[in-house]
């Protein structure tokens, strides 16, 4: 599976995956074993108020995002890490040393996410 890293995150987040919604804790730093596919990251400081993205997952990949306190937002790690950051924090990813700090994906949750995701295309996301 894949990597999600997800830097600076409050405590308490609303954080969910495909069909889970979870709340973050001190240590969170993102998820791990993420099966291959489009995913949902959905996300937000209340329960009742969301936003999200989707994004691809490939076998042994590493995305980093970034929480932008002032905008409530997750950002990508490339406008927000400093020049050479990104590799770094990906190579320590592949190594283990955040394994501690990756909450695994709920596998459980998993089918039910491919039944309702499987007619969903890039095309279809263009237009989106």
């Amino acid at each position: 599976g894949g990597f999600l890293v997800i830097l600076d995150t409050p405590p308490g987040l609303h954080l969910g995956i495909d069909c889970r919604l979870h709340q973050t804790g001190p240590n969170f730093k993102g998820m791990k074993m993420i099966p291959q596919g489009l995913h949902l990251l959905y996300y937000g400081l209340s329960e009742s108020e969301h936003q999200g993205m989707f994004f691809e997952v490939r076998a042994g990949s590493v995305q980093v995002l970034c929480w932008d306190a002032a905008a409530e937002d997750l950002v990508h790690g490339d406008k927000n890490l400093p020049q050479g950051a990104l590799a770094e924090l990906t190579a320590a990813v592949l190594r283990g040393e955040l394994d501690a700090n990756l909450g695994p994906y709920p596998i459980e949750a998993g089918a039910a996410w491919v039944n309702l995701s499987n007619c969903i295309s890039e095309r279809v996301l263009e237009r989106c």
